[in-house]
């Protein structure tokens, strides 16, 4: 199902994961977490009508920001985090088809926003996508896509030239000094930009990724 988008993938880049697996089973308490900007959550909301979905989870609650300015803007928000300290409705893994496969015989999941351990990002990714009903928001580092792996460059590839994604930038400067985006993925295409205010604020910049390239 998905391990078809990790084609490619070099050794490295399975040790990297593989390592961070281990650190979320083996370290969970003192996983370094770094907060989502609240800013960066308003930004998303500004041009994104999340209010439209059933619901949205959030499966990597992390400090809690992105649920709280969720909830504030009127969104039903189920969380969940790995990290039994954080405050969640949930407490499992999310790298786990297990968890994915439990709320999909539930009555699956409308609307994934997420900004998870950015090491963990190659798994998280497509798992939301393939769950996700109607749409995913995913919270990127700026060499996410600039700088893509061999295996994200194909899946990026793949979604681009169905219309299935858009990046959203001109987000604030984080804790770290770096400007992070956001990845809007459709299960269908062109399905994001039903969620896409018709008057979004000037600040806001979205960018549908080519559907083509040149002969």
């Amino acid at each position: 199902m998905t391990t078809r988008r990790f084609e490619g993938t070099t050794k490295y880049q399975v040790g990297r994961l593989a390592s961070a697996l281990q650190d979320v089973h083996q370290n969970t308490a003192k996983l370094e977490v770094v907060a989502t900007p609240e800013e960066d959550v308003q930004h998303l909301l500004s041009l994104v009508q999340l209010h439209k979905m059933e619901w949205v989870l959030e499966p990597s609650v992390g400090t809690g920001n992105i649920s709280k300015v969720l909830r504030a803007a009127g969104v039903k928000v189920l969380t969940n985090d790995v990290n039994p300290e954080h405050t969640a409705e949930l407490h499992q893994d999310s790298t786990q088809l297990e968890f994915w496969e439990r709320l999909q015989a539930d009555g699956g999941v409308p609307c994934v926003v997420c900004s998870c351990w950015f090491r963990l990002l190659d798994l998280m990714a497509p798992l939301a996508t393939h769950y996700a009903q109607e749409l995913v928001c995913l919270h990127v580092p700026p060499t996410y896509v600039t700088t893509a792996t061999l295996a994200r460059q194909k899946w990026l590839r793949e979604l681009a030239d169905a219309d299935r994604i858009a990046l959203v930038t001109g987000l604030s400067t984080g804790a770290l000094g770096r400007r992070c985006s956001w990845l809007l993925i459709s299960r269908t295409a062109g399905g994001w930009r039903r969620f896409i205010k018709d008057e979004a604020p000037s600040t806001v910049a979205w960018i549908p990724l080519p559907v083509s390239s040149p002969d």
